[in-house]
């Protein structure tokens, strides 16, 4: 399907490259588009958007093992603060040192894990569509950005945030996106279908209540397009050669 207007993009891999999660939003944020499918497919969807930035969960190369090398650590002004450097990317390792949940990503010793192989071939696939990475200016047409829904939802979430694969923390999930302005029905509808008699029955509708890996791509979605809408709004981690992670500014501001 092809839309000539703005198209904000989020892609969960985890699940293999024969079942990635997608979902778009248009410039007012909502929904025009999503669901399941192949690499090819994923790809086909995005190479007919016209103006799109796209945002992954998941990361686009393997690390440089600059962590494991003095020379390059200290030339590059990383911080060591917590314990001794990990087999990981440098945007890791700042998003780690400040207690943030994040992957690792192996190089090219280590042994990787299949969903981190369909985000290499997300990201290459991207590239030569001509999407540019997230170094790029924020008026670019196509752009794509690496992102950690986890991550972001510490700075979006301001209380104590629920574990990310139990129901109510999704629900907390999906309410908080539909809180910072992304056009869904509000979550909280789903308690006036709850009664005596469908939960006696096993007839509670949870299917209203996001699967984890929809949070996900509503979340890397909605970073997308605060990284082309509200660029103050967002910032990066990393280092030339191993790929840059956005996050909300305010971790950056803050933390790192």
């Amino acid at each position: 399907m092809l839309f000539t207007s703005e198209t904000y993009i989020g892609i969960d891999p985890s699940r293999g490259k024969k079942a990635i999660s997608y979902t778009a939003l248009n410039k007012s944020l909502e929904p025009v588009g999503g669901g399941k499918g192949e690499l090819a497919e994923v790809v086909a969807f995005i190479g007919g958007q016209q103006q799109a930035v796209v945002g992954v969960v998941g990361p686009s190369a393997l690390n440089q093992q600059i962590l494991m090398d003095p020379e390059r650590r200290t030339a590059l002004l990383i911080p060591i603060s917590r314990g001794r450097p990990g087999d990981m990317r440098v945007a890791e390792h700042l998003l780690k040192q400040r207690g943030l949940p994040v992957y690792r990503t192996p190089s090219s010793g280590g042994k990787i894990p299949g969903w981190m192989e369909t985000a290499f071939g997300l990201h290459g696939k991207l590239h030569q569509l001509g999407f540019a990475g997230s170094g790029a200016d924020p008026t670019a047409e196509r752009m794509v950005i690496e992102c950690v829904p986890e991550v972001c939802f510490r700075a979006w979430i301001s209380g104590e945030i629920m574990a990310a694969n139990l129901f109510f923390g999704r629900l907390q999930r999906q309410l908080c996106l539909y809180n910072l302005g992304v056009d869904i029905a509000d979550p909280m509808d789903f308690f006036e279908e709850i009664t005596r008699h469908r939960v006696l029955h096993g007839q509670v509708p949870e299917g209203d209540i996001w699967s984890p890996s929809q949070v996900q791509c509503f979340a890397a979605a909605y970073l997308a397009w605060q990284a082309k809408n509200q660029p103050d709004q967002v910032g990066r981690v990393g280092v030339v050669g191993e790929g840059f992670i956005t996050v909300p500014a305010v971790l950056i501001e803050e933390k790192l």
